[in-house]
C-alpha cells in the first residue's frame, strides 16, 4: 500500500478549506419595481428587487411573501435595458401578460398577481427561444418556426356545393319560432327567409354560402344530460354537401352557446346550455400527417339543440379532388425555412407598424381556403400585443404564404399598413390624432365626416322594414393597432350599406374619447341608433385614447351617463344597439367566482335603463379580422337578429357574448323603439 503524497493531501485540504470558508455570494439586481393596492401606487405598497440569481428568466413569480397576493398598480423604476418585465393577471402567469413600461405608475384593471422577467439576450434555456431582430425593431418570437422539407401541395377549387333545398327548408323551420309564418324572397344575389322582419336563413349566390340563424327565444335549455351532436346526421352529409375529393374531413365538437337571465332585484339564474356545434373539419394530408384547412372557405358548422335537431347552420364548401365533371389542378411549392418564416413574419408586422411590444406566440402550418379558387399552404401565426397603453393584450392572427413569393396563388389577408385606409375618423373638435391634447374635452358642436354619395340617397327599396338607421363609429387613437381599427370600422360600414340597400346612414365617425360615453353622450353615442366602439378592453371597461391620462379609460359600471342610453334616457336619446369590438368587455357569469355571477349583470342595468335593445361583443380576447366585420355588416343590414348573428358570425375571431332585454333576442338593427326600463336581462355567451 502506497503512502499518500503529502503535497497532494495538503493541496486537497487547502481546497476543502477554501470551500468551507465564508462564501462571498454575488447578487445582481437587474431591476426594481413597486406595486400598490390602489391606482397610482395608492394604499399599501410592496417593493421588489429583480435578482437574476433568484428570479430565473421566464419563470413565474408571485407575491406569496408580500402582504397581499393581488396588486392593482405598478411602477417599474429601473431595469436592465435588454430585459422586460411581464405582469400577469393570473398567479401562474398563464395569461399573455403585459410588458411593464417605465413611464410611471400603471394600473392593471384585472389586478397583478404574477410577473416574469424576460431577457432575450441571455443563455437561460427559458429565454433562448425568445429572439428579437438585431436592430430591435420587430416582434419577440416566443416560439420556434416549424421545419418542413417536402414540397407543399396546392389545390384548385371547383364550384360551390349547394345545400340540398329540402334539407335546408327543414332546418329553417326548426330555426324559426313555433308556428311562425316564413316568407321567402329571392334576387340575383341570393335567396332569403324571414320570420316577420327578422332574417333567419340565406343562400348567398355570389359565394355559395348558406346560413341559418335560430330564434334564441324559442330554444329550450338542456338539463343535466347536457347537449350532444348527432353524428349520424352529420355523417349523412358526407358524399353530398361534403364531396369525396383529395382532402380529408372529420367530425369535431365545436363551441357551445350558453345563457343566463336575471330579473331586476333578484339572483341570476344558473348558466344553461342551448346549442352545441358539430363541425366538419377539412384537412390536407401532408408529410405523413394531416393539417387543417383555415380561412373563410370550407365551412360546415351545424348547431344542435337539446332534442338533437339542427337549429343553426353555416355551410360553404368547394370540391378540391377529382369528382366527376370537376377537373382540378394540383401544384406544389417548396416550403420556407424556419429562418425565412421568422423573417417574413417580422417583415409583415413591421410593415403594419407593429414594431414594439409584439410577441409571436405560435406558428403552425395550415392550408388557406379563400372560398374562391385555391387551397394553398400558409404559415399561420398568433401575435399578442401588449403595452402600458392597454389594460389587456390584443390578439392578432396573421398569415404568410408557405412558399416563395412567386408561389402565391391568391392573396392572403395582410395587416393594414399605417395610412392605407381611404376613410379615417376625426376628432370631434376637428383636431389631429397626433397632436391631440390631454384634456379629454369634447367640443359642444359635433362635426361629422363628409358622407359618401350613397349616404345622401333616399333609403333603397326593400321588402322588409323601410326605415333608415344612424350609425356612429368611435375608434381608439394613438395605439399600434389604430390602423386595424380603422379597417374594421370601414368594413363594418361597407357591409351595412351593402346589406341594407343604403338604409344605414354614416352619421358619426370619430376618434374615441371618454366624453363620448359620459356627459356629452347625448351628442355622440346616444345620438345614433347603432354604435360601434373599437380598441382595447378588459372586463366591463375599455380605453379610448393612448395619449389621454389613464389612456382614456371608460368603466361600464361608473363612467357612463347616469340615465343610460336609448330613447328613455334623454329626450333626444336614440341608441338601440352597441357593438363592442374590444376584448373582454362583456364577461359571462361563468367568468366570475362561484356565487358571484350577478356581477356579470350588475353594470348593464343602468346602461339599459335608457330603453336599449342589445349590446354585443366579446368575453375574452378578440382577434383582429377586418373581412369578418364586412360579413357581419352585410348580415345585419339584411335584417338578421343582432344578437345571434353577431355572436355566430364573429365567433371565429374570439369568444363572443351579448347582453339583451329578455325576449328581444331576435330584434334587428331596424327595430329601434323605446323598450323602457327592463325588468329582465339575458346574457348569452359562447364557450
Amino acid at each position: 500500500m502506497h503512502a499518500p503524497n503529502p503535497m497532494f493531501a495538503l493541496t486537497s485540504l487547502l481546497l476543502l478549506g477554501t470551500a468551507y470558508a465564508a462564501p462571498v455570494e454575488k447578487r445582481t439586481v437587474i431591476g426594481t419595481f413597486t406595486v400598490g393596492q390602489q391606482d397610482n401606487l395608492g394604499g399599501a405598497t410592496h417593493d421588489v428587487a429583480i435578482d437574476n440569481t433568484i428570479h430565473d428568466c421566464g419563470e413565474c413569480n408571485n407575491f406569496a411573501d408580500a402582504e397581499f397576493d393581488t396588486w392593482r398598480s405598478i411602477w417599474l423604476k429601473t431595469k436592465e435595458p435588454t430585459c422586460n418585465v411581464i405582469i400577469h393577471e393570473k398567479a401562474d402567469c398563464s395569461d399573455p401578460g403585459l410588458i411593464a413600461g417605465q413611464q410611471g405608475p400603471f394600473t392593471m384593471e384585472g389586478g397583478i398577481r404574477g410577473w416574469t422577467i424576460v431577457c432575450p439576450d441571455t443563455d437561460t434555456p427559458a429565454c433562448k427561444r425568445q429572439t428579437t431582430p438585431p436592430d430591435g425593431n420587430g416582434p419577440v418570437f416566443d416560439t420556434t418556426p416549424p421545419l418542413y422539407t417536402e414540397d407543399l401541395p396546392v389545390l384548385t377549387l371547383g364550384k360551390p356545393v349547394l345545400f340540398p333545398a329540402a334539407d335546408l327548408e327543414d332546418i329553417i323551420k326548426n330555426a324559426a319560432a313555433p308556428g311562425a309564418k316564413i316568407d321567402t324572397f329571392e334576387d340575383d344575389n341570393g335567396k332569403f327567409w324571414y320570420d316577420g322582419e327578422t332574417l333567419i336563413g340565406q343562400v348567398d349566390k355570389t359565394i355559395g354560402e348558406t346560413s341559418v340563424f335560430p330564434d334564441l327565444s324559442a330554444l329550450k335549455p338542456a338539463g343535466e344530460g347536457g347537449l350532444s351532436i348527432n353524428d349520424n346526421t352529420l355523417k349523412s352529409f358526407f358524399g353530398s354537401i361534403i364531396p369525396n375529393d383529395g382532402t380529408l374531413a372529420g367530425i369535431v365538437i365545436g363551441s357551445r352557446l350558453d345563457g343566463s337571465q336575471q330579473s331586476f332585484g333578484k339572483k341570476a339564474s344558473g348558466p344553461a346550455s342551448y346549442l352545441l356545434d358539430g363541425v366538419i373539419q377539412r384537412s390536407i394530408p401532408y408529410a405523413k400527417d394531416s393539417h387543417p384547412v383555415c380561412g373563410p372557405g370550407s365551412q360546415a358548422i351545424f348547431s344542435f339543440d337539446v332534442d338533437g335537431k339542427i337549429r343553426g347552420l353555416t355551410h360553404l364548401w368547394r370540391p378540391a379532388g377529382t369528382p366527376p365533371n370537376q377537373p382540378h389542378k394540383r401544384a406544389s411549392v417548396k416550403p420556407l425555412t424556419p429562418d425565412q418564416i421568422q423573417k417574413r413574419i417580422t417583415d409583415v408586422l413591421v410593415a403594419g407598424g407593429i414594431t414594439t411590444n409584439a410577441t409571436v406566440r405560435s406558428i403552425d402550418l395550415c392550408f388557406y381556403d379563400s372560398g374562391n379558387a385555391y387551397i394553398q399552404p400558409v404559415f399561420r401565426f398568433n401575435v399578442t400585443i401588449s403595452s402600458v397603453l392597454s389594460p389587456t393584450s390584443a390578439l392578432l392572427v396573421g398569415y404568410i404564404p408557405a412558399g416563395n413569393t412567386q408561389d402565391v396563388f391568391e392573396p392572403v389577408p395582410v395587416i393594414p399598413r399605417p395610412g392605407s385606409s381611404d376613410s379615417n375618423p376625426i376628432f370631434p373638435d376637428g383636431g389631429n390624432p397626433n397632436t391631440c391634447g390631454d384634456t379629454g374635452t369634447v367640443a359642444d358642436n359635433t362635426t361629422i365626416l363628409t358622407r359618401r354619395g350613397s349616404d345622401n340617397k333616399l333609403p333603397g327599396p326593400s321588402r322588409r322594414a323601410s326605415n333608415s338607421v344612424l350609425l356612429g363609429r368611435y375608434l381608439m387613437s394613438n395605439d399600434g393597432l389604430s390602423e386595424v381599427f380603422i379597417q374594421e370600422a370601414n368594413n363594418l360600414r361597407a357591409g351595412l350599406l351593402s346589406g341594407s340597400g343604403n338604409r344605414v346612414v354614416n352619421s358619426q365617425y370619430y376618434w374615441d374619447d371618454p366624453q363620448t360615453y359620459k356627459a356629452a353622450s347625448s351628442q355622440y353615442i346616444n345620438a345614433v341608433q347603432v354604435a360601434f366602439s373599437d380598441g382595447h378592453g378588459s372586463p366591463h371597461s375599455f380605453i379610448t385614447n393612448g395619449k389621454l391620462p389613464g389612456r382614456g379609460l371608460v368603466r361600464i359600471n361608473s363612467d357612463l351617463s347616469a340615465s343610460g342610453f336609448g330613447p328613455n334616457s334623454v329626450p333626444t336619446g336614440k341608441l338601440a344597439y352597441w357593438i363592442l369590438g374590444q376584448c373582454s368587455v362583456i364577461p359571462a357569469p361563468i367568468d366570475f367566482a362561484a356565487g358571484e355571477s350577478d356581477k356579470a349583470f350588475a353594470p348593464w342595468w343602468q346602461v339599459f335603463d335608457g330603453g336599449m335593445h342589445a349590446v354585443v361583443g366579446y368575453r375574452d380576447l378578440a382577434g383582429t379580422n377586418p373581412p369578418k366585420w364586412n360579413e357581419i355588416g352585410k348580415t345585419l343590414g339584411k335584417g338578421a337578429g343582432v344578437v345571434h348573428s353577431f355572436m355566430k358570425t364573429m365567433l371565429p375571431t374570439g369568444k363572443t357574448s351579448a347582453v339583451t332585454v329578455c325576449g328581444r333576442d331576435q330584434d334587428t338593427i331596424f327595430q329601434t323603439g323605446n323598450l323602457g326600463r327592463p325588468g329582465c336581462l339575458q346574457i348569452w355567451w359562447y364557450k
